[in-house]
């Protein structure tokens, strides 16, 4: 090949490598890069719409509000006998139909001669004695508007569970006690734990406390002994003043609040002085406790829950 014409080739050759070499294109490359996925992810969140977002949380929310209010509630687990509910708003009570069934704020529990019924929330059971009307007030408080009830209580994170009577305001910090509620006087009796007892019109209360027997004189021994009852419903019509003569009981201070140790109950009268009895447990108020929780015991084991347990 002549050498002219090898060195036009070459030339050639060297314009069109420089032509590619250093052209803007190539420098930057044919295609820009595109960003890591977890960019791209990033990208999109923030893209969403405030509209779009503020209807995720309120959803969000509502949900936490759902799960709260179940969690809370009170629920009627088991019953005897006529037992019925009026919902807050009827005029007319109504079988609870299938069970459980939730309680909620403003319903009563009634139940007749002969009935019981078994209310439990994650914090409480209520054993609810016959003839007797139990209202839900709100999610850590209800009150026994009349009867007997056997309350089991465990407050948790320390705080302040209230139990209530038309009456009386009860305090609870984890405990079991019995508790009734009629015309005449109201009756809290404590089992273990700790209750702090105050009025609801929180007036000061004349505190009694009864003597036990071996302090009594004679004459107020045969006294007591002549109102000894063999029955709790029995014990419970008896008149407040005559019940505070029985037990020989002695003034102590004026109070606000009571706090009742375990192995006690306090009587308070349901008339215009404010005025209430402390004295030891007596027989007739551990056996009623003693039988609601046989009874609560017997349902357990009953054929009913154990095909609804399978």
């Amino acid at each position: 090949m002549p050498i002219s014409s090898a060195r036009s080739h070459v030339f050639l050759l060297y314009i069109f490598l420089s032509f590619f070499i250093f052209s803007p294109a190539s420098a930057l490359g044919t295609s820009p890069q595109s960003p890591p996925e977890t960019e791209t992810r990033l990208s999109e969140n923030e893209s969403l719409s405030p509209a779009l977002s503020q209807e995720k949380k309120m959803a969000e929310a509502d949900l936490a509000s759902e799960n709260n209010g179940a969690s809370s509630a009170l629920s009627l687990i088991q019953t005897e006998g006529p037992v019925r509910i009026l919902e807050a708003g009827s005029p007319f009570p109504k079988s609870p139909g299938e069970l459980p069934r939730i309680l909620k704020a403003g319903d009563k529990v009634q139940t007749q001669r002969n009935a019981r019924a078994l209310i439990l929330s994650p914090d409480s059971e209520v054993i609810l004695d016959a003839e007797s009307v139990f209202k839900v007030l709100e999610a850590d408080s209800a009150q026994l508007e009349s009867g007997v009830a056997l309350f089991e209580i465990t407050a948790r994170d320390g705080r302040r569970v209230t139990a209530q009577t038309p009456l009386v305001v009860i305090g609870v910090k984890g405990t079991n006690f019995l508790v009734s509620s009629n015309e005449k006087r109201e009756d809290v009796a404590l089992f273990k734990g700790h209750v702090g007892i105050e009025r609801q019109d929180k007036q000061a209360m004349a505190h009694y406390t009864a003597k036990k027997p071996g302090e009594m004189t004679f004459s107020e021994y045969a006294a007591f002994q002549k109102k000894s009852f063999g029955d709790y419903r029995e014990m419970l019509l008896q008149d407040f003043n005559d019940y505070k003569a029985t037990m020989a009981a002695e003034f102590q201070a004026f109070k606000e609040e009571i706090d009742l140790t375990p192995g006690k109950k306090l009587t308070i009268g349901a008339g215009e002085k404010p005025e209430a009895v402390e004295a030891d447990l007596d027989k007739e108020t551990r056996d009623k406790a003693r039988s609601l929780q046989q009874w609560k015991k017997r349902t357990e084991n009953s054929p009913k829950q154990t095909q609804e347990k399978e």
